[in-house]
C-alpha cells in the first residue's frame, strides 16, 4: 500500500502528503516548488526515500525526521514521544 500520496501537481508545484504516526497529522514535502526542484524523492510510494530531512513547526510542537525506505527516522529535536526513534510509515 502507498505511504505517500500526490496532493497537487502543476507547472510550478508538486506536493506529496503522508501520515505522521507521531503527530497524528498529515505532513507534506515538495518535489517541485516555484517551478524548481525542492526535495528529492525516489518515486517509490510504498518505500519512499526523501532528501533532505523534513521539519514541521506546529503551534504545539516541532517534528523533524528523515524518510528512508518507507521508514521515518525522528530526530532528537522533536517535541513528541517518537523523538529519537525510527518507525515504519503508515499507509495513506
Amino acid at each position: 500500500m502507498a505511504k505517500v500520496k500526490l496532493h497537487l501537481s502543476n507547472d510550478t508545484e508538486e506536493i506529496w502528503g503522508f501520515k505522521c504516526p507521531a503527530c497524528g497529522r498529515t505532513h507534506q514535502f515538495w518535489t517541485k516548488k516555484d517551478g524548481k526542484p525542492w526535495w528529492s524523492f525516489n518515486g517509490d510510494v510504498e518505500n519512499p526515500t526523501v532528501h533532505p530531512s523534513v521539519a514541521v513547526t506546529m503551534h504545539d510542537g516541532f517534528c523533524h525526521f528523515f524518510i528512508k525506505d518507507g521508514k521515518m527516522q525522528f530526530l532528537n529535536d522533536c517535541t513528541h514521544r517518537l523523538a529519537g526513534n525510527t518507525v515504519e510509515m503508515e499507509n495513506i
